[in-house]
C-alpha cells in the first residue's frame, strides 16, 4: 500500500470501532463527534486528527445497557488509553484485562482482535491517544533510539503488546493540560500535538524502552496462570485494609510465589504491593474529594496505620498533601 493508503487504514481503525455505537453526526473545527442514541445511554466520543497518522478520541458517556464491541486491526498502532472515570473489560486473543479509574495502558499493536465489554449504569470517561506505528518509528529514528530498541522484538510473536500502570501526578499534570486546553484554533492543534508526543515519550521512556533490556521475551504464564493472577488482583483489592501475605496470596490462587510475583509483574507492570499502594492512593483520593473525611480518617480506611506515612505517600504521588485536596474540594 502506499503511505497514503496505511494512514487512511490507520484512521479507519476507530470507524470500525465506532460504529458498533452509533454514526458520526457532526464534523465542527476538525473534531468528529458521534452522539450516543438514546436507546443505549447518553453522552458522546470525539476525535481530533492532529496529523496524518496522529489522533486523538474523547469519550464521555453512561449506558443504559451492557455494550459488547468486536472489532479486528491489522493496522500498526501505538495507542494510550487513560481511563480517567470508571472502568471497562476486554478480551484481546484470548487474554483478560480489566482497566479500572486512574490507570493507563500503552499499547503496541501489530494486528489484534478485540472483545470490548462496556458496562451500564457507571459514568465513563475515557482519553485516547494514537498513532501510526511508522510515523513512530520516525520519531524514534530521528532521536537515535531506534539502534538501542527493537519495537518488534518488544511485540514478539503475538502481535501486540501492552503495559498498564496507575497513572502518577506528571502524567494528571499533562493530562490537565489536554482537557483544559485554552488555545484557539489552528494553535490549539499544535499544542495539543506537544502534549501527546511527550505523554508518549515518558510512557516509552519508563515503560518500554528502559524495561525492554531486563523483561523476558517469552511470557512464563500459561492462560490459566494469568486466570489466577487476576484473582490475585481481586484477593488484593477486596482485603486493601489488611492484605494477606503473598506467600497467603500465592495458596489462596493456586500459584508458588514466584510465579505469582513474576506474573503479576508482567501483567500488571508492577509488584503485588506496589499496585496495592497504588490502589489504596488511588481509594483515598476519591475518599478526599467526596468522602467527608479528614485525613487520619481517609488513612485508616485505605489501610495506613500512620497518617505521617500516608501523607508522605500520598504527597509523592499525587505532589499535594492530602490536606491540600480537602481544602481544594471545599473550597
Amino acid at each position: 500500500m502506499s503511505n497514503s493508503q496505511v494512514i487512511a487504514a490507520f484512521h479507519h481503525t476507530y470507524n470500525n470501532y465506532v460504529s458498533q455505537l452509533g454514526q458520526v453526526l457532526c464534523t465542527d473545527e476538525g473534531i468528529e463527534t458521534m452522539i450516543i442514541p438514546a436507546g443505549l445511554g447518553e453522552g458522546l466520543l470525539a476525535r481530533m486528527k492532529l496529523r496524518d497518522g496522529m489522533e486523538m478520541i474523547t469519550s464521555s458517556y453512561r449506558l443504559a445497557e451492557d455494550k459488547v464491541l468486536d472489532f479486528r486491526s491489522a493496522e500498526p498502532a501505538i495507542e494510550l488509553t487513560f481511563c480517567l472515570k470508571g472502568r471497562y473489560h476486554c478480551d484481546i486473543q484470548g487474554r483478560e484485562f480489566i482497566m479500572l479509574e486512574h490507570e493507563c495502558r500503552i499499547s503496541i499493536i501489530q494486528e489484534v482482535h478485540a472483545v470490548v465489554e462496556l458496562v451500564r449504569e457507571i459514568d465513563t470517561e475515557f482519553l485516547e491517544l494514537r498513532m501510526d506505528l511508522s510515523l513512530m518509528k520516525q520519531y524514534l529514528e530521528s532521536a537515535g533510539l531506534d539502534r538501542g530498541f527493537d519495537i518488534q522484538r518488544w511485540i514478539g510473536q503475538q502481535g501486540y503488546r501492552m503495559v498498564q500502570h496507575p497513572m502518577d501526578a506528571q502524567v494528571d499534570r499533562l493530562l490537565h493540560e489536554i482537557r483544559h486546553c485554552e488555545y484557539p484554533q489552528p494553535l490549539r492543534k499544535m499544542v495539543l500535538e506537544s502534549k501527546m508526543l511527550e505523554l508518549f515519550a515518558y510512557y516509552l521512556q519508563r515503560y518500554v524502552i528502559e524495561s525492554a533490556m531486563q523483561e523476558p521475551s517469552v511470557s512464563v504464564l500459561r492462560r490459566d496462570d494469568r486466570d489466577r493472577i487476576l484473582h490475585a488482583r481481586d484477593v488484593l483489592l477486596a482485603h486493601m485494609d489488611h492484605p494477606p501475605s503473598t506467600i497467603e496470596i500465592a495458596r489462596i490462587v493456586g500459584l508458588n510465589d514466584y510465579k505469582l510475583k513474576v506474573g503479576f509483574k508482567e501483567v500488571f507492570g508492577t509488584t503485588l504491593f506496589g499496585y496495592l499502594r497504588d490502589q489504596r492512593l488511588e481509594h483515598a483520593m476519591q475518599l478526599l474529594r467526596h468522602g467527608g473525611l479528614n485525613v487520619g480518617e481517609t488513612a485508616c480506611a485505605v489501610g495506613y496505620s500512620n497518617p505521617s506515612h500516608f501523607t508522605a505517600a500520598f504527597r509523592k504521588r499525587y505532589g499535594v498533601n492530602p490536606g491540600e485536596m480537602i481544602a481544594r474540594h471545599y473550597k
